[in-house]
C-alpha cells in the first residue's frame, strides 16, 4: 500500500472512531446535541458536554463567580432551566426559550444563547457559564 493510500486509511479509521462529541465540528450540530439533552432532562450528556467547574454568575457582570461542581449540576440545572431569562417582552422559562432556539451560530468559536454561554474549546463545544436571575 502506498503512503497516500495508508494516510487515507489512517483518516478514516481516526473519523469513525471519534466520538459524536468530538466529530461536531460546527456549534450547529452541538446546540442540537444540547438542545435535546437539556429538553429531555439528559443529565448524563449534560454532564458530559459541561466544562466543570462550570461558571455561574448572577445578572450583571458585578456579581460574583459561582462555581457549580459534577455533584451540584443536575440540580443546580434543573432550577436554572425554570428561571426566566428576561429575552422576550412576556414570561417565559429557559426550556421554553431553548425549545424555541432552533438553530444557533457560533461567533469567534463561542455562542450565546439566552442564560447559556459557550465555547469551543480543542474542537468540542462546551457549556462553560451560566447567568442566574436572582
Amino acid at each position: 500500500m502506498n503512503r497516500t493510500a495508508w494516510l487515507a486509511v489512517v483518516a478514516v479509521a481516526a473519523l469513525s472512531c471519534a466520538s459524536p462529541l468530538q466529530a461536531a465540528a460546527d456549534f450547529g450540530s452541538f446546540w442540537t446535541m444540547f438542545r435535546r439533552a437539556a429538553l429531555e432532562s439528559d443529565m448524563t450528556t449534560l454532564v458530559s458536554i459541561t466544562r466543570f467547574p462550570l461558571e455561574s454568575r448572577g445578572p450583571t457582570d458585578n456579581d460574583p463567580v459561582v462555581r457549580i461542581t459534577r455533584e451540584e449540576f443536575p440540580q443546580r440545572f434543573r432550577s436554572l432551566l425554570d428561571q426566566d431569562p428576561g429575552m422576550r417582552a412576556e414570561p417565559e422559562t429557559l426550556r421554553e426559550h431553548i425549545e424555541c432556539t432552533v438553530t444557533v451560530k457560533a461567533i469567534g468559536g463561542s455562542a450565546r444563547v439566552a442564560d447559556l454561554a459557550f465555547e469551543q474549546i480543542e474542537g468540542r463545544g462546551w457549556l462553560v457559564r451560566v447567568y442566574r436571575s436572582e
